[in-house]
């Protein structure tokens, strides 16, 4: 099932480097074959180990994220344009997305590698900023994209398109379009629906 497996870690937390060891030991264990972030690099001593800027372009079957919600999406933003698979191993506080604890390793991950799992897809967004009919800029999102004026606090004036059907005008200091993965994370904070993964829909919150 899977070969190849890339690993990204938190920086900064004294408890992902003993996560880490424990789930290299697996890695090795079942004879797979492991690339590094940097990241992982300065966090274990495996010299062994493919080091590699980004997992984008390698032969890797499963990326495993070591930290919390905000590592795992690090890492789908590196992958987000290939059909690799990801997984979360969540160190520390509560994890929506990342809710595999270090504790579970050996054992839910012997069944994920025998081929015990379900695969979950989740949408991705792709912003565009255009000016002049020239793109200025592109960025893929997994949460959400958030448009808003460069100083907080004065109220500005969107009008919102859907297929190129005018839908709404909103009056406020912007407006977050999230994701159904994103509804549990800024767009719940002010006041937005909480969507299931498998809707495909949109949340505009204001």
């Amino acid at each position: 099932m899977f070969k190849r497996v890339g690993l990204i870690a938190k920086t900064g937390d004294a408890r992902i480097p003993d996560t880490l060891h424990t789930l290299l030991s697996f890695l090795e264990r079942r004879r797979l074959e492991v690339f590094l972030d940097k990241s992982c690099a300065q966090l274990l001593e495996a010299p062994h180990l493919t080091v590699t800027e980004t997992f984008v372009g390698s032969p890797i079957d499963l990326v495993i994220a070591v930290g919390g919600d905000g590592t795992l999406l690090r890492a789908a933003h590196q992958i987000s344009n290939h059909k690799v698979r990801l997984l979360g191993i969540n160190v520390g506080h509560l994890g929506f997305l990342a809710d595999l604890s270090p504790e579970e390793i050996p054992e839910r991950l012997d069944a994920i590698f025998d081929g015990q799992f379900v695969e979950e897809e989740r949408m991705l967004l792709q912003s565009h900023v255009i000016r002049a009919g020239k793109t200025l800029c592109a960025q893929d999102a997994v949460n959400d994209v958030l448009v808003q004026k460069w100083n907080i606090g004065r109220l500005i004036t969107l009008d919102i398109y859907v297929n190129e059907q005018f839908v709404h005008r909103q009056r406020s200091d912007g407006i977050i379009v999230s994701t159904p993965t994103g509804s549990t994370a800024y767009a719940l904070s002010c006041g937005g629906p909480i969507l299931h993964p498998a809707i495909d829909a949109l949340a505009l919150v204001p």
